[in-house]
């Protein structure tokens, strides 16, 4: 059925993580493509647990030392006052449907005239990135007849809370169709007696001549390195691997996505000059599931360094995509498994057909899905 109205419920206010924005685009521009109205939702409203469960997850989130560091590194950060125009992008890429509502009854009447709701791409049902906006990211909003989709949805995490469990339970038993982008979430869904099914992030539903429209050229560079986490963080090997490169006179472009400014940093680029980074450099170094996505779809030779710690359990999303394009092996958890790659090739016709695969039955799923 055509010219049915979607609703997307995903991320879209961030200022520097890059896969953020790109995957909320890319989600829309296929929807759009298949004859639906598409919106992403952004609300300012904030419902889900009761108040004493609100309690529980915050004082996790206090004593964390680990999270209390990054929020004071937050707060002495320049990096907030970088503008790396993504507002521009957003403004003339992707349509928002903003709802500013006093209270959960104006939301929902709100969004009562979609047709179809999905949620997803990203991390959306990890608790320390949606914090306290659970009901808004499994939908628990919308008719009765209003179809429910999650679409390579995302944990970031191995596990839910125990005082999660039966919402998100009561939630997904309402969707028509459950969609995510790694195995663990497989596994999770499933304790909870849920069918999923998994599939390639939206960026991937989109082919490398989708993507190169928005690539730049001069932008011409030896090695890209992109990191969400800080080279003084979740990586031991970001610092002696740049390092070995500039020995080895690499001219390197260094950019993270981290919430306070990082030591390495040296560019901080628009969203189509990040994608040109990607797309023109001789090699990629970086621990982003979004720019190892690009460098396969771009055919740029890359590493990928595994986060380390608290961080690690959001390495799976990245050893799921690995593992589908046969790629495996291109993750470094040593400093000599990183040096071995650097001379290693990469059979990209086999890559590009196992990717081609993985694009097709997951376009399946989606087009079964909403129709």
């Amino acid at each position: 059925m055509k010219n049915m109205k979607v609703g997307v419920t995903t991320f879209l206010h961030t200022q520097s993580n890059y896969g953020q924005v790109l995957q909320a685009f890319a989600l829309q521009k296929v929807l759009k493509s298949l004859g639906y109205d598409v919106y992403v939702l952004k609300e300012e409203i904030d419902n889900s647990f009761p108040l004493w469960l609100k309690f529980i997850g915050y004082f996790k989130t206090l004593f964390s030392l680990k999270l209390l560091k990054l929020k004071f590194e937050h707060k002495s950060s320049n990096a907030l006052n970088v503008d790396r125009h993504f507002s521009d992008f957003i403004h003339n890429n992707i349509s928002v449907f903003s709802i500013v509502c006093k209270n959960v009854d104006e939301f929902r009447l709100a969004v009562e005239d979609f047709d179809i709701l999905i949620t997803g791409s990203d991390q959306v049902w990890n608790k320390y990135m949606t914090k306290s906006k659970h009901s808004f990211y499994l939908l628990d909003f919308g008719r009765e007849t209003t179809r429910k989709i999650a679409y390579a949805a995302s944990f970031g995490r191995n596990k839910l809370y125990f005082y999660e469990k039966k919402y998100f339970k009561e939630c997904l038993s309402k969707f028509s169709m459950v969609t995510v982008r790694e195995k663990k979430g497989i596994d999770i869904c499933n304790r909870l007696g849920i069918n999923a099914i998994m599939v390639c992030d939206p960026v991937a539903l989109l082919d490398k001549k989708d993507w190169m429209s928005f690539v730049i050229n001069n932008k011409n560079v030896d090695v890209f390195a992109y990191m969400i986490a800080s080279s003084n963080g979740e990586s031991s090997l970001i610092s002696p691997t740049i390092d070995l490169l500039q020995k080895n006179n690499f001219k390197i472009k260094y950019c993270s996505a981290s919430r306070f400014d990082d030591p390495l940093n040296n560019v901080y680029p628009s969203i189509e000059e990040w994608l040109s980074y990607i797309s023109n450099a001789k090699f990629v170094i970086t621990d982003s599931f979004h720019c190892c996505m690009f460098c396969i779809i771009f055919n740029t030779p890359f590493i990928v360094l595994p986060r380390e710690g608290e961080a690690s359990c959001m390495n799976d999303r990245l050893i799921s995509l690995l593992n589908v394009v046969g790629l495996s092996e291109r993750m470094a958890s040593t400093f000599n498994q990183f040096s071995d790659l650097l001379m290693s090739k990469i059979n990209w016709e086999r890559v590009n057909k196992l990717l081609m695969d993985y694009r097709n039955k997951s376009m399946k799923f989606l087009v079964d899905g909403i129709s």
